[in-house]
């Protein structure tokens, strides 16, 4: 007897494969019962070379993992689906999702998705199903539907962690690696309490717009991050680093290190909403945007930020520090006091160094002339 068609399921330990699953790699037949069928028969999952339409979501819950092979495209077309859910929501301990590398794997919708294309923890601000905790997303290509976002409606964001840590669970330890975002509003959107996730790695472009605005990076929240090695492009006009309140979460204790904006235009390669009170946080980058930062004082003095050698017109409203030597932005309107700590800065009316105490006293300490 001939053996026609051998399948990977047949082999010993081998990881499922959608293919033996119904899956059809045209880029149009939808694959999603597919894709449910092999999670729910296997702990491990591979997707092979080819292009595979989803029209709703695949969850991961704990253990369950999917590879996808250099070569592999998984897409939400338009034409097969309205919906704007996550294609991939890793929801479980030890869930993963990854690719071969990221140009050669990706993952993508031509569709909105406010919650992410891929989605790593609970499922938004107004749910905890569990502790989720060590899931990994590498390797790999996210992409939302429109180059540089949307500019009406709900925002498109490729990679959307929330924690919002209701009854007690929570959402941490996770690691994000190796990554290209583009076409969308926020590469990786950190909200409520997510907090102690390790993303390095990752590449972003044409992420954000002047209408609707976006980031490559927005805490949200967020702290105990370790975030390294971002570098941000083609994207002029927006935000690299984004940092924003929300609710009773605050971003603080967050590291970032070796982060590189060369998104050019007026774009601001760390900017503060108005309210942040975020703190403790350590944030060094390299940029050559015009906006530079939009910094309160306040955050200024409750963080350790270091920029770029290049000192541009907008840089930090206030002093900061190098390793070398203390900057100040040669002429700035006095600013307000902040309870607990003095600001030096260089006036802007009369071009002198001076001193403002936390109580609203200003001393000159040297006359310009």
């Amino acid at each position: 007897m001939a053996l026609t068609r051998a399948s990977f399921s047949m082999i010993t330990g081998a990881p499922a494969n959608v293919l033996d699953y119904g899956a059809v790699a045209d880029g149009t037949t939808d694959c999603l019962a597919a894709f449910v069928a092999a999670v729910a028969a296997s702990d491990n999952v591979y997707v092979p070379p080819g292009t595979y339409a989803l029209s709703g979501m695949v969850e991961l819950t704990t253990g369950k993992s999917v590879e996808l092979a250099a070569g592999a495209d998984v897409i939400r077309p338009s034409a097969l689906s309205a919906s704007q859910d996550p294609l991939f929501w890793l929801k479980g301990v030890g869930a993963a999702l990854f690719g071969a590398a990221k140009l050669t794997s990706s993952i993508s919708t031509q569709n909105r998705c406010p919650r992410g294309v891929v989605r790593v923890g609970h499922k938004d601000m107004t749910e905890s199903h569990d502790n989720v905790t060590y899931c990994t997303l590498a390797n790999l290509g996210i992409y939302g539907s429109t180059d540089y976002g949307q500019t009406t409606g709900d925002l498109d964001v490729c990679v959307y962690m929330p924690n919002p840590e209701i009854g007690g669970k929570a959402s941490y330890f996770h690691t994000i690696r190796s990554l290209r975002v583009s076409s969308a509003n926020i590469g990786i959107w950190l909200h409520g309490s997510a907090n102690a996730n390790t993303i390095d790695d990752i590449t972003g472009q044409e992420l954000g717009n002047v209408t609707l605005g976006g980031s490559m990076l927005f805490l949200n929240g967020a702290s105990d991050n370790r975030v390294s090695n971002f570098f941000f492009h083609l994207s002029p006009n927006t935000t690299f680093i984004l940092v924003e309140d929300e609710g009773g979460f605050s971003p603080a204790m967050n590291s970032m290190t070796n982060m590189v904006c060369e998104q050019g235009g007026n774009g601001y390669w760390l900017k503060a909403n108005a309210g942040c009170t975020g703190a403790s946080n350590y944030i060094q980058g390299q940029d050559n945007t015009a906006g530079g930062s939009d910094l309160s004082t306040a955050f200024v003095a409750a963080n350790t930020i270091i920029p770029s050698s290049f000192v541009n017109a907008q840089e930090l409203r206030g002093p900061f520090s190098r390793v070398d030597r203390s900057l100040l932005k040669d002429g700035i309107t006095e600013p307000n006091a902040v309870t607990g700590y003095a600001i030096l800065f260089v006036d802007s009316a009369d071009g002198d160094l001076k001193v403002k105490f936390s109580d609203g006293t200003v001393k000159t300490i040297v006359t310009d002339t």
